[in-house]
């Protein structure tokens, strides 16, 4: 009962580093966000029912795509086949497609860097999400013992988090409970996730408060900081085609945040890498 819509969402589901329907369901924070049920999203996967237009937006931000990107695209274009039919959709979507597709130039290795770095990332839940963003100690005790592959003690921990050993206590604890911490012995924490890459939910409006604490952390940990590296330029571009560098930059952060190491070096230090682009007027 397989259909091409069907068949193009899983794909492109594992290609986007989720292995399993469930994984991809709940890890985008279930019906809150993709507005179905478990139930119908695994009759969309099986092929059963096709998904109502409207809710290919949901299932592309879900993808960490937009609906100009290629992924979003193909998602769009297999949706249009499976209700119209392949023949239809030959004969009268597909010229009328064809110009724009013509334009899309992402280049090959994209394809292949995003299946090697897709079995390396985890996706943070929206729930686990409103736990590490609790608080800017809560952020940082996440955030470094991410990035460690090591065992942590709330005594040795909160000296960097900035809390006393009590506040770092409480924080590693409800950590743990939304399972991005686990306790190896009593009073030591660690990171399973320390070898991942880790992304958090694409943007919602019920994530954006979230979102907006994470964000202002990070600003205080970045001006606090020192610059190790920094380009910037300032450019005239059309819209539609700068768009064709979005996806380019994304592979370049996964390509980046593959360089993290867990273990303490004489040069090891917390890093900022950031892509940034700025629309500053209509010209």
């Amino acid at each position: 009962m397989a259909t091409i819509f069907s068949e193009t969402l899983k794909r492109l589901r594992k290609g986007s580093g989720f292995q399993t329907a469930y994984r991809f369901y709940h890890g985008n924070g279930g019906a809150a966000v993709l507005n179905i049920s478990y139930r119908k999203y695994l009759a969309i996967e099986q092929g059963k029912i096709l998904p109502v237009f409207g809710r290919l937006g949901e299932l592309i931000c879900a993808l960490r795509a937009a609906p100009k990107d290629p992924a979003g695209e193909e998602l769009i274009c297999a949706w249009l086949k499976t209700m119209t039919g392949e023949k239809a959709y030959r004969e009268i979507l597909e010229p009328m497609l064809a110009g724009k597709a013509a334009n899309s130039h992402i280049p090959p290795m994209n394809t292949a860097m995003k299946h090697v770095l897709a079995g390396k990332k985890y996706f943070i839940s929206p729930r686990q999400m409103e736990a590490i963003s609790v608080s800017r100690g809560t952020y940082i005790c996440f955030l470094a013992l991410s990035s460690d592959s090591g065992a942590w003690t709330a005594k040795n921990l909160a000296p960097i988090a900035g809390l006393t050993p009590a506040a770092c206590e409480k924080a590693l604890e409800a950590l743990t409970a939304v399972k991005v911490l686990k306790k190896t012995k009593p009073g030591h924490y660690k990171c399973p996730l320390a070898d991942k890459m880790v992304e958090f939910p694409q943007k919602t409006a019920e994530l954006e408060a979230m979102r907006n604490k994470l964000l202002k952390y990070q600003e205080e940990l970045i001006a606090a900081g020192a610059n190790a590296y920094m380009r910037r330029g300032i450019m005239r571009a059309d819209a539609d085609e700068l768009h064709n560098l979005f996806p380019l930059m994304r592979l370049g952060m996964s390509t980046a945040l593959s360089y993290a190491i867990t273990e303490k070096t004489k040069k090891s230090g917390l890093y900022s890498v950031e892509c940034h682009i700025v629309r500053l007027r209509d010209f």
